[in-house]
């Protein structure tokens, strides 16, 4: 796994939500300890002395951070189930064009067909991430954008995306007192985006080679920078025609996902996975 800044993010959380963890179950067991003692020694009216005040607060604290950390994780549980029966309800045989982009794009039978006139895709499955491309997606792309959009949801399948979704809205949930970890949730959500888009820049740019997602092209200098959206196709008024301007791999690979991007935006798509997610 490479820490990119969404993974960083992720890790960052993770670190974060078990020291307090760790330390609430060591604090949790001494405070707890105590209390049984004076309930021992000094009967239930020990509870009502001020100094048992701080315990029992820490206590309820400990309390609530679990309910909240249950309830949050019952919700994820109860959205993926619902998302997982919405897969297997819509799916259709997967298209040979389809199969064959997955095949290329180190999928393999890891990519559905979902029946949907909207373009969306994503992934799902938390154990076992697979992809799901709705039939209004694969009418309204051509085969590089198809692979772009495959190698982006290959990023999210290869990192594990759906498990760190779950443990990313649980996590800030359970411990809402620590408002950094909302703070690293949203970096965590913008980063993996983020790296997804570079990844399927890096295939837009490889896939007249057909290597598909392998970034490790002999004899190709790697792509680096930054995911950009929207690069015009037709040179501008600052790059004139006349000089026979042709735009470089990253302006092309740019145009790609660009393309995959807009169409996706104004479509029902992202409505659609907000109701099923």
């Amino acid at each position: 796994m490479r820490l990119n800044t969404g993974n960083r993010a992720f890790l960052g959380i993770v670190l974060v939500a078990g020291g307090i963890f760790a330390l609430f179950a060591a604090t949790g067991c001494w405070v707890a300890g105590i209390l049984v003692y004076r309930l021992a020694t000094a009967g239930p009216t020990s509870l009502t002395d001020s100094k048992s005040f701080p315990a029992l607060v820490l206590l309820v604290l400990l309390g609530a951070t679990d309910g909240l950390a249950f309830r949050s994780l019952r919700s994820q549980t109860a959205n993926t189930r619902r998302l997982l029966r919405w897969v297997r309800e819509y799916t259709t045989p997967t298209p040979p064009a389809l199969q064959a982009a997955a095949e290329a794009a180190n999928l393999g039978q890891r990519v559905v067909a979902v029946s949907s006139d909207d373009a969306f895709s994503f992934t799902f499955g938390v154990t076992r991430p697979r992809v799901a491309v709705s039939r209004g997606l694969l009418d309204s792309v051509g085969s590089d954008e198809l692979a772009a959009v495959l190698c982006h949801e290959r990023y999210h399948v290869a990192n594990y995306d759906p498990l760190k979704v779950v443990l990313a809205r649980v996590l800030p949930t359970a411990l809402f007192y620590v408002p950094v970890l909302g703070e690293l949730r949203g970096r965590y959500v913008a980063g993996r985006e983020l790296a997804a888009d570079r990844r399927a820049i890096q295939t837009a740019w490889a896939v007249s080679g057909g290597n598909g997602c392998d970034r490790r092209r002999r004899g190709h200098r790697r792509p680096g920078g930054t995911a950009g959206v929207g690069y015009r196709t037709e040179p501008g008024p600052s790059v004139p025609a006349r000089r026979g301007h042709q735009p470089g791999w990253r302006g092309r690979a740019c145009v790609v996902v660009g393309r995959v991007h807009r169409r996706l935006r104004t479509s029902d798509g992202q409505a659609l996975r907000g109701r099923v997610s």
